[in-house]
């Protein structure tokens, strides 16, 4: 179970994941979505990678602070061979920010991302207006 004084992973993410030097590959950025599932630590989402590999499936788990998740892609593009990555790493404590290491077969490398956005930032749903409210608001903003 999840101690509700710690940062959850659900939310938003901007990062970027960095290859070895001897690989001559640049770091890409990617965009994460992280959904909670459940009570115990689990969660799912969706990585895009801003490269050719595109949008990739995660199934992870968070135990404190410490997350551990693995991405596959969905639709690589032909002659990029790719498997399963696996990512460990670390929350901050305010919740704000990951770090930690990835593997590749036998490629690894660091990663890092910065929260975009969290569920408990999420916009309260606000009441349903009336059609003939909303019509004449926006008429008075004309």
């Amino acid at each position: 179970m999840i101690d509700p004084d710690t940062p959850s992973i659900a939310g938003g993410w901007l990062g970027t994941y960095h290859y070895p030097q001897w690989a001559g590959q640049p770091p890409v950025r990617f965009e994460a979505t992280f959904i909670l599932r459940g009570t115990e630590g689990r969660f799912t989402g969706t990585i895009l990678d801003d490269d050719v590999l595109g949008e990739a499936s995660v199934l992870g788990t968070q135990k404190g602070l410490r997350v551990n998740f693995s991405k596959v892609y969905q639709h690589p593009p032909p002659g990029h061979g790719t498997g399963k990555v696996f990512y460990e790493g670390g929350l901050s404590e305010d919740g704000r920010f990951l770090k930690g290491t990835w593997k590749l077969r036998g490629l690894s490398g660091g990663w890092e991302a910065h929260r975009l956005w969290g569920t408990e930032e999420a916009p309260e749903a606000q009441p349903e207006e009336e059609p003939a409210a909303a019509a004449m608001r926006l008429a008075g903003a004309a």
